[in-house]
Parts: structure tokens; sequence; C-alpha cells
């Protein structure tokens, strides 16, 4: 629930590099490096969120646990990202918010139903599979 917090910042991030910073798109960067700043982009954003989880969680849940919950906020941070490159938002935030809802909802019910590291492996791949696809598509829109 505290990563998608954070998701409206994904997209005011990515209007932002898509308008002042047009020229990162015509860097010589790999997939692997393109992502790799993005992956930074949330492990830097949810510092906080570690901290608190270390300080205030650690008597109820084991530190691997707490290591796993900052792994999912990065990896949802990141299933964003990749959400808003598609071609469903193209700019709008009203429409980037009811598709993460949606996201919200499917996260949260397979949640329940599996394990923590299953739904962060999930998340990496799709978010992969999404920055793969629709990265280099991407044509932001007034």
């Amino acid at each position: 629930l505290l990563s998608f917090f954070n998701t409206l910042l994904v997209f005011f991030v990515q209007e932002f590099s898509e308008k002042e910073l047009f020229f990162l798109r015509n860097l010589p960067l790999t997939f692997i490096k393109r992502y790799l700043l993005f992956i930074s982009a949330g492990a830097i954003l949810f510092i906080p969120e570690l901290i608190y989880l270390v300080i205030y969680g650690i008597n109820d849940i084991s530190l691997w646990q707490v290591l796993g919950f900052y792994l999912l906020f990065v990896s949802q941070f990141v299933l964003c990202v990749a959400l808003s490159y598609t071609p469903y938002p193209n700019g709008d935030a009203k429409k980037f918010l009811k598709l993460l809802f949606i996201v919200f909802l499917l996260v949260s019910i397979i949640f329940l139903f599996s394990d923590m590291w299953v739904l962060i492996v999930a998340s990496i791949c799709v978010s992969i599979f999404l920055l793969r696809v629709y990265y280099h598509k991407y044509e932001y829109m007034n």
C-alpha cells in the first residue's frame, strides 16, 4: 500500500523527464542501464519507508521480511513507471490514477493468495516487458 502512495510522483517525474529532459532519450544507454536507473530512483525514493520499517517494525517482523517489503515497494514503483509509458494514460493524470487503481486491486488480490516474493518477481517481469515494448514507442502528448 505504501508503494502506491508515491505513484503520482511517478507520473510527474515521467512528465518532467519527457518534457524538460527530452535529450535523455537520445543518450546511448542500453535497456538494462535505463531499467537500473528506474530501479535506483525507486530505491532512493523508498529509503524513508525502509528506515521506518527497520526502526519500528523490527520487533514484529524479521529483517528478511523488512527487506522483502522494501523490494516489493521498489518493484511496484518500477511497475508504475512502466505503466506510465503504456498508451492508455498518455499524459492524463486521471487515466493514470484509474489504471493504478485497477493494478492496485489486482496486486492486492495476488498478495492475498501468494507469497510476497512471487509478487516481487512478477512485478519485475511485467515491468521489464512493458518497458521493452512501450518505452521507445512513447511520445508525450500535451
